[in-house]
């Protein structure tokens, strides 16, 4: 008899649901990964939005299809994660105000560029070190309670992200505006349409055997939303998504490394970048690693650390050499995966093609521009209640009756629910 925590790489995948596990976490990547990266080059400004667009969403295509070379892999997803990108912002902000870098006409953008790509790159190489060192060992520690909570706390920060489109308040206004601003920007009718995007997954769960529920979701769904625009008009229903910019990545920030290397005057600068890139190894690594136990928790396998680790430095070595965004492992996109039938690192490799075609179709085909903003945010509200931990909701079922140890299943709740709320309120899961 196989063992529940066999290696997942050995097990004979089944085509339709690695297929249909990795459509379902493509899409939600896509939305994921152009947010994020944009996040990484607000210093930038405006101008710079399509580059951060195009390192969020090749960084989660290069991240998966290197996490899903080795033979233990999983069906873990790699992408751009927003604290990797708010350090990320933070070294582009700090070396755009440096005068040791400033041009003629303002910040030099090569150069800070440049040294941009060498921080990652050092990252890249920081966790691979973390990894050879077996620093993935350490993560059997970690209590389930714990790890139960890191998966709740996808899932709220997931459905908190969506409320914006899905009730047709624009993300200009925020939480601090009050109640009268969020009913002034309320659009009933998309919510309605978001509401019957769920409906419609729910529905094919029981009557569309061959066709992944979440794409039965998006169909319909975006049928329904341009048939009620076509009656009330698009000010009432919301608008799409918006248009995706398509170009291939090369190794520019490469280039522009060489070029500024020897210069007597990067070495200082190269030096006090080492903390950041430090931080970002350790954050990336410590991600990393609670999404694998996540995984593992779901799919009764034994994950291989040290292995994702090794993978996920490589991954952003990779990144930096093509100017993208630095990358972990993706649990709202992994758990997605999973819930759709995903469970080897087939459905991995599977994710990346399918992200690569469908960012390079957008130079023929500009699709992006189509989809419906609150049918997005209704695919992902469907991604989040899939995500939320099972063993967490049991324990709350099974204290509405008689049980023997109520004390050890508050103490387990009351962790669970600390860990979950760290996670939204410092925003450590998108």
């Amino acid at each position: 008899m196989r063992s529940p925590w066999s290696q997942s790489g050995t097990r004979l995948p089944n085509l339709g649901s690695e297929f249909s596990g990795a459509l379902s976490s493509a899409l939600v990547a896509i939305p994921q990964s152009v947010v994020v990266g944009m996040l990484a080059v607000v210093p930038l400004g405006p101008s710079y939005a399509y580059l951060g667009v195009l390192a969020g969403l090749y960084a989660s295509i290069i991240s998966s299809f290197i996490t899903a070379l080795p033979r233990s892999g999983t069906c873990q997803v790699g992408g751009p994660h927003s604290s990797l990108s708010i350090i990320t912002a933070s070294v582009i902000a700090g070396l755009m105000a440096d005068p040791r870098l400033a041009g003629p006409d303002g910040p030099d953008i090569a150069r800070i560029l440049g040294l941009v790509f060498m921080c990652l790159l050092l990252a890249g190489l920081f966790q691979t070190l973390l990894g050879a060192l077996r620093f993935g060992n350490f993560v059997k520690y970690i209590p389930y309670p714990v790890v139960a909570g890191f998966m709740n706390g996808i899932a709220v920060s997931v459905f908190l992200a969506q409320l914006h489109p899905l009730l047709g308040v624009p993300a200009t206004v925020m939480w601090s505006d009050g109640a009268g601003a969020w009913w002034d920007a309320f659009k009933p009718y998309g919510l309605l349409i978001g509401m019957l995007t769920l409906l419609f997954i729910r529905m094919s769960l029981g009557f569309v055997k061959f066709i992944p529920p979440i794409l039965t979701g998006l169909i319909l769904g975006t049928l329904t939303y341009y048939l009620a625009r076509s009656l009330l008009g698009e000010p009432a229903v919301g608008g799409t998504i918006g248009d995706i910019p398509s170009r291939l990545p090369g190794p520019e920030q490469l280039q522009r490394f060489l070029a500024i290397s020897w210069d007597r005057s990067f070495i200082p600068l190269a030096v006090e970048l080492v903390p950041s890139a430090l931080l970002i190894a350790v954050v990336s690594s410590i991600v990393s690693l609670m999404n694998s136990v996540s995984l593992a928790s779901l799919t009764r396998t034994r994950p291989n650390n040290n292995t994702e680790l090794l993978m996920q430095g490589l991954s952003n070595m990779a990144n930096a050499a093509f100017g993208l965004a630095p990358s972990a492992g993706a649990g709202s996109c992994s758990i997605a995966n999973y819930k759709a039938g995903g469970r080897t690192r087939v459905s991995t490799m599977i994710h990346a093609i399918l992200l690569l075609a469908a960012v390079t179709s957008l130079a023929y085909v500009p699709w992006a521009g189509y989809i419906p903003a609150v049918v997005m945010a209704a695919l992902l509200v469907d991604n989040a209640f899939s995500a939320i931990d099972g063993w967490s909701s049991e324990i709350l079922k099974r204290l509405r009756g008689p049980v023997h140890s109520r004390q050890d299943m508050l103490t387990n709740l009351l962790v669970v629910g600390i860990v979950t709320t760290v996670m939204v309120v410092f925003n450590l899961t998108a």
